[in-house]
């Protein structure tokens, strides 16, 4: 008797999402069938539900070269690695677009602060990819 497929994987079981085996008895002979289950589950990802906030994000308000910081919540989203990015629009600093110096300060909660200082007026895009989303 075989049994295959991704609900047997480590990755392929996550809560409250369907997923599914097959089992293969063609050569298992005369019998009953019995499938007992022990499986680890897993939170699931969630990105959409990722949330960020503060005044290092807002649309107006910041200065260049005073420190700023915004929060990013992933408590209701999962399992998955946080990745950020800043960087400022050429002619900020320089003629070529320009990568910005942060902390991440992680809390207890599932979430992290993020600490970066402007570095000069113009636009700055900040990037928060969670499970590489």
């Amino acid at each position: 008797v075989k049994a295959q497929g991704p609900g047997l994987e480590a990755s392929g079981v996550v809560l409250n999402k369907p997923t599914e085996f097959t089992v293969d008895a063609k050569h298992g002979g005369k019998g009953t069938l019995r499938v007992q289950m022990q499986v680890g589950v897993g939170a699931g990802s969630h990105p959409h539900k990722v949330k960020v906030f503060g005044p290092g994000v807002a649309k107006t308000g910041l200065k260049a070269l005073e420190p700023t910081f915004f929060t990013v919540d992933c408590a209701e989203a999962g399992q998955g690695d946080v990745s950020i990015g800043i960087k400022c629009a050429p002619g900020v600093v320089g003629p070529a677009e320009a990568d910005l110096d942060f902390d991440i300060i992680r809390n207890d909660n599932d979430t992290f602060t993020v600490k970066y200082t402007p570095r000069g007026a113009g636009l700055h895009t900040i990037m928060v990819l969670f499970a590489g989303q």
